[in-house]
């Protein structure tokens, strides 16, 4: 018979490091009416366990975390879309909840040792059903068998029944009402079926199951290798499984073998956990193989990936694909205009794409290969702007250039292209449009800093001059601030202030970036520092291996090869579910759309609240 488990989970956000986000909550009178608690208050007896209701709250924010884990997780399994949760994640965090759990358990035996009464009572069988999960969490996370996930999912079922019953005895509490309310609005059934397998073999090579396959007629498909077996069919009866056996061995059919199979089911319903797995991918989107960039528009509208073998797809934000426009060589960058209706894309040739189309509407020619792109906003002159170094990089060899095109590929007049050192040129653009050029002086012992107001100017104006070889230039969105990092370290200065003005803030870094804040953000291997706007350092936060800097609305820190933190307000950090190595990384300017491509070719699209 199949059996069936039906649980009752609520969400939780906190499963990871970072600050808890709470869900969304039920008004109190609904949450009072779904869980029962309209009873009088009850005391705690004297020499009952006095931090009960502590307890319970713990246990909540666990239960809720595993809760819409498990939703993601059944989403999964299922092939479901959105609010997922892959397998490797889930495993990581279900061992983590699961250490949680014991952890709650040791404080409840201590808590409970010398005392006595209903509070006790009930926490004792409470501890017994969080085990439970426990042991079934970290069975699934070492095997990941459907049975282990289907035993989560009764286990914590179980654990908020007897969570409700430990709060009949507690003191009101309006935050575990609410939790409880949520909860039991949101239900994962699991469902275990047995079929009976037909399977027809072993066979030594491939080319005999072939065989056997075509005198068989069909079969589902052919299993191992070598030895090779032909599964067959499978049927909900074993009498069936014989019955189709007999007629192939009728038909001199030999190996013949019925084996039953358990297959399980999981269903999920009700409200979707967003709040509580804002950390996970709202969407999964597969792309073309060898993919490695990504992109977005500013508002979120538009996803943009580029693969080794020059193709270029364009998604909606519902991850619909609408284009793949393909260049002759790998994609290196990818740029969206401001308003999302051009793309720039390429690497040794790069090329503007109409949105969504993904016709091409003009090329950017360039000395060399692309080092930097970027859209800058002017608005007088809006316009895709690239940089490249000389054909070999090194004086005598040929110079670099800076050159630009409009959003519609028209070309544009002097000063375009400008002519920059061989070594090439380090650019960044203010919302206003001003375009800044950081290049070597002569032998490369200090850097120039100038600047270019698109659709007025028709030469650069000198800004500022800094020690040492330029790597990163930035500029504040509102071009009132700047800063530059060289291998001589990061130097802030005035954009529009007295030329050749400059100080130095930090040592070298790996990389800088303004917020849309203001705030300037340096990475390093070992710590994320942010500066206010006189260069004082507000806050750091320790790394391991930082490797990547995107700066909005939010700030964003790729932490070695798979660890994409999320920084907040004050240096508060929160982990986004990557499931893989990070081959590139993206960010709306609003900093709620991320994206981000791993094994080169899924790319993951994250909201943020």
């Amino acid at each position: 018979m199949p059996k069936t488990t039906v649980r009752t989970t609520k969400p939780r956000s906190e499963v990871r490091r970072g600050t808890a986000r709470a869900g969304a909550a039920l008004g109190l009178a609904l949450a009072m009416a779904l869980v029962g608690c309209t009873a009088p208050p009850v005391p705690v007896a004297p020499g009952d366990v006095p931090d009960g209701s502590r307890i319970a709250r713990s246990v909540a924010d666990t239960l809720l975390a595993f809760a819409a884990y498990d939703y993601g997780l059944a989403g999964t399994l299922t092939g479901q879309p959105g609010r997922i949760v892959f397998q490797e994640r889930y495993a990581a965090v279900a061992r983590s909840l699961a250490r949680s759990l014991l952890a709650q358990n040791s404080a409840t035996v201590v808590a409970s040792a010398s005392a006595a009464g209903p509070v006790r009572d009930r926490l004792i069988p409470l501890a017994d059903s969080l085990t439970d999960v426990a042991r079934a969490a970290n069975a699934y996370a070492n095997g990941r068998e459907p049975s282990a996930f289907a035993r989560v999912a009764a286990a914590v079922g179980v654990s908020w029944d007897r969570l409700r019953e430990l709060m009949s005895v507690l003191p009101p509490d309006d935050v575990l009402v609410k939790v409880l309310a949520r909860g039991s609005q949101i239900v994962v059934t699991a469902r275990e079926e047995t079929r009976s397998v037909l399977t027809v073999g072993p066979y030594l090579t491939r080319g005999e199951a072939d065989t056997a396959a075509k005198s068989i007629g069909q079969v589902e498909r052919v299993e191992g290798g070598p030895p090779f077996v032909l599964r067959v069919a499978s049927f909900a009866s074993r009498t069936a499984a014989d019955a189709a056996g007999a007629a192939l061995a009728g038909k001199k059919i030999t190996g013949l073998l019925v084996v039953d199979e358990a297959r399980w089911f999981f269903m999920r319903a009700g409200p979707i956990p967003d709040a509580e797995l804002w950390r996970e991918p709202v969407r999964v989107i597969e792309s073309v193989a060898g993919t490695r960039r990504v992109s977005l528009s500013s508002d979120g509208a538009w996803l943009a990936t580029g693969a080794d073998d020059g193709t270029i797809a364009i998604f909606t934000g519902d991850g619909a694909l609408r284009a793949l426009p393909r260049l002759r060589a790998g994609v290196a960058h990818l740029v969206f205009s401001d308003d999302g209706k051009q793309l720039l894309g390429g690497g040794v040739n790069l090329q503007i794409f109409a949105v969504p189309q993904g016709t091409t509407l003009g090329t950017l020619d360039l000395t060399s290969p692309a080092t930097a792109v970027l859209f800058a906003p002017a608005p007088a002159s809006r316009a895709f702007v690239a940089a490249s170094r000389g054909p070999t990089g090194v004086p005598g060899g040929g110079a670099g250039a800076v050159n630009a095109r409009a959003p519609d590929g028209v070309v544009l007049g002097a000063p375009f292209p400008i002519v920059t050192p061989a070594a090439g040129a380090v650019i960044a653009t203010s919302q206003a449009g001003d375009l800044y050029v950081a290049t070597p002086t002569s032998g490369g012992v200090t850097t120039d800093i100038e600047v270019l107001r698109l659709g007025f100017e028709r030469a650069l104006r000198p800004v500022a001059r800094v020690p040492g070889a330029a790597r990163t230039l930035t500029i504040d969105r509102s071009g009132t601030a700047g800063a530059i990092l060289t291998d001589q370290g990061v130097y802030r200065f005035a954009p529009t202030g007295p030329a050749l003005t400059q100080n130095r803030v930090l040592g070298p870094v790996r990389d800088i970036a303004y917020g849309t804040d203001g705030i300037l953000y340096a990475l390093d291997a070992r710590a994320l520092t942010a500066l206010d706007r006189s260069g004082a350092v507000l806050w750091t936060a320790p790394l391991t291996d930082g490797r990547r800097l995107l700066t909005a609305a939010r700030t964003l820190v790729l932490d070695g090869p798979d660890r994409l933190l999320v920084f907040g307000p004050g240096g508060a950090v929160d982990d986004l579910g990557v499931d893989g190595p990070v081959q590139d990384v993206a960010m709306s300017l609003s900093g709620r759309r991320i994206a981000v491509v791993i094994e080169a070719r899924r790319a993951l699209l994250f909201e943020l609240p």
